[in-house]
């Protein structure tokens, strides 16, 4: 939830910047995917406690049309064209900067107007640049989107990017704690991974997500993540069996195929 309000924050600050900065570079907002490197030593690494990070919000090209990453070119939401939309072929959408995301739902179907006609709507609901039912309509190579808001006609213009990703790079030599290592998930749903590689992700379940390069030393964490700019975060942890202290909050150790 925290990052939730790193988000809001960032958005307000963000879309006054773009309005007076113009549409902007997104070079900032693509990084390299991370690979997930196995390791069969137990004696230096569980390998339970290693996840496939790539397959965190991963896209399914193959579930819909809608599906991959999009950013606005003109029309309304225009002030949010640094931002990135995402959907993912299973029925989530996210509204991402730099590597934080908002999750929501969208839903297509076809439906029916005032004189009978039926027409193709989509629902998506990202707070900005995105947010509410609309008509849409694809470029015969998929690769533009159109979308029309039912309440006022507005439209919104989106084109596919060729590739982007939310994970970042990583240091070369991270400082890491074997201790730490794994998936963490405490009682209200909230989700921490760190891996070996110096990539740590954060979740709560539905409704936002953040991946960081991250270092662990002397009992504290040190995160680095962005949204409109670089931010770090240091907090202090400690880890009694399968119980993390994190920021003084309780998590228990869980399979790394149960983060979300």
């Amino acid at each position: 939830m925290k990052t939730l309000i790193k988000i809001l924050c960032a958005v307000l600050v963000l879309s006054s910047a773009a309005i007076f900065a113009g549409c902007g570079e997104n070079n900032d907002l693509v990084a390299s995917t991370v690979a997930v490197e196995e390791t069969t030593d137990d004696s230096k690494m569980n390998i339970s406690e290693q996840a496939d990070i790539s397959k965190l919000h991963a896209i399914n090209y193959e579930g819909d049309e809608f599906a991959g990453y999009w950013q606005i070119t003109e029309g309304e939401g225009s002030q949010f064209k640094s931002f990135v939309y995402a959907f993912d072929g299973k029925g989530k959408a996210y509204l991402i900067i730099g590597t934080t995301g908002y999750i929501e739902n969208y839903k297509a179907e076809t439906k029916t107007d005032d004189s009978g006609s039926s027409y193709k709507a989509v629902t998506v609901q990202l707070m900005f640049g995105i947010n509410g039912v609309y008509k849409y309509e694809f470029s015969e190579d998929k690769s533009t989107l159109t979308l029309t808001n039912t309440k006022g006609g507005k439209t919104t213009t989106l084109k596919k990017m060729a590739t982007f990703s939310f994970v970042p790079i990583p240091d070369p030599e991270p400082v890491v704690d074997e201790k730490l290592l794994g998936a963490w998930k405490d009682d209200n749903g909230e989700y921490y991974y760190f891996d070996k590689s110096g990539i740590m992700y954060n979740t709560m379940n539905g409704i936002n997500f953040t991946f960081a390069k991250y270092s662990a030393k002397d009992g504290k964490v040190t995160s680095v993540f962005t949204t409109n700019k670089e931010e770090t975060n240091t907090v202090d942890y400690s880890v009694d069996g399968d119980t993390l202290t994190y920021n003084k909050f309780k998590f228990k150790k869980i399979a790394v195929d149960e983060l979300v």
